[in-house]
C-alpha cells in the first residue's frame, strides 16, 4: 500500500495552535506585522507543520507579496504529503496567488491539482 510509505504530518502542538489562533486574529484586525511575528514563532517551533506554512502564505498573499506567498505555499505543500485536505487547501491557495500574479497557466495547473483531492 503506497499510503503506508507517505509520512503523515504530526499533529499540531498546543503552543503552535495558540500562535496560529493569535495570528489569525491579528490578520483579521489588519495588524499584519503582529500576525507575521506569531507565524514566524510558530514556524520555529514546528518547522514542518503545513498549517503554519498555509497561514504564513496567506499572510504574504494579503500583503500582496505574491512571489513570497507562492514560495511559502510550495514549501508547505511539501510538508502536507498524505493529508488530502491540506493538499487541496494549498493548491487552491496557489491558484489564487498565481491568478493575482497574472500566471493563468500556473493557476489552471493549481486548480487541476486541487481537483485531485
Amino acid at each position: 500500500d503506497i499510503r503506508a510509505t507517505i509520512p503523515v504530518p504530526a499533529p499540531t502542538n498546543p503552543a503552535v495552535l495558540a500562535l496560529l489562533s493569535d495570528a489569525e486574529k491579528y490578520q483579521q484586525q489588519g495588524n499584519m506585522s503582529a500576525a507575521q511575528s506569531r507565524l514566524q514563532r510558530a514556524q520555529r517551533i514546528a518547522p514542518s507543520d503545513p498549517k503554519v506554512y498555509y497561514q504564513l502564505a496567506k499572510a504574504h498573499y494579503e500583503l500582496e507579496d505574491f512571489r513570497l506567498a507562492e514560495q511559502v505555499a510550495l514549501k508547505g505543500l511539501s510538508y502536507a504529503k498524505g493529508d488530502n485536505t491540506e493538499l487541496k487547501r494549498f493548491w487552491l491557495l496557489l491558484a489564487e496567488i498565481r491568478t493575482k500574479k497574472g500566471d493563468k497557466a500556473g493557476a489552471k495547473t493549481a486548480r487541476e491539482q486541487a481537483a485531485r483531492y
